[in-house]
């Protein structure tokens, strides 16, 4: 793995986490098992950190991988929200929501499609999208199976990130 990607993994956690105001997660630099070889990262809510698979890493171009830290980072703002409790800036029914599935998280592994409907992928995946269109000008590819889910998200976030357009 070459520096410039380290570099560009590092620019997207400290860009994502300033937009979400969350403290900035750890990133560590692994082989993942076998059964995880085509996933690129996954945030880890024990370790507060963004475990990246280095054998994935070298096949992505830069949008696929900031794209994919993005993501990653909108996790661990769903975890502080989470731990924010009543505090949280979000919808305590959504915060509810989220709490459940990080108990109970469905790995892309085990079900692809129950994986892809839970309401933290559906978040991760419309936020990803919002400011990967406003800062990179660019459409994320976005699953068949939530793509309505995600559209419908997206009407709702729009607004509060409508200012990444100035950038």
């Amino acid at each position: 793995m070459t520096n410039t990607k380290k570099e560009l993994i590092a620019e997207i956690i400290t860009t994502t986490s300033h937009i979400l105001r969350i403290p900035l997660c750890k990133i560590t630099y692994l082989k993942l098992p076998d059964e995880y070889s085509e996933v690129l990262c996954l945030f880890s809510k024990e370790h507060y950190q963004i475990n990246v698979n280095e054998d994935m890493l070298r096949k992505l171009d830069d949008l696929e991988l900031s794209a994919a830290i993005m993501h990653e980072t909108r996790h661990a703002y769903q975890w502080c929200q989470v731990l924010a409790g009543a505090d949280s800036k979000e919808d305590p029914n959504t915060v509810a929501a989220w709490k459940q599935e990080f108990a109970h998280y469905i790995q892309p592994i085990h079900d692809e499609e129950l994986f892809l409907n839970q309401q933290l992928e559906i978040d991760a995946i419309a936020f990803t999208a919002i400011v990967t269109k406003l800062l990179f000008r660019r459409d994320l590819k976005i699953p068949l199976t939530v793509k309505e889910k995600v559209y419908a998200l997206i009407k709702e976030m729009q607004k509060q990130f409508e200012y990444l357009r100035t950038v």
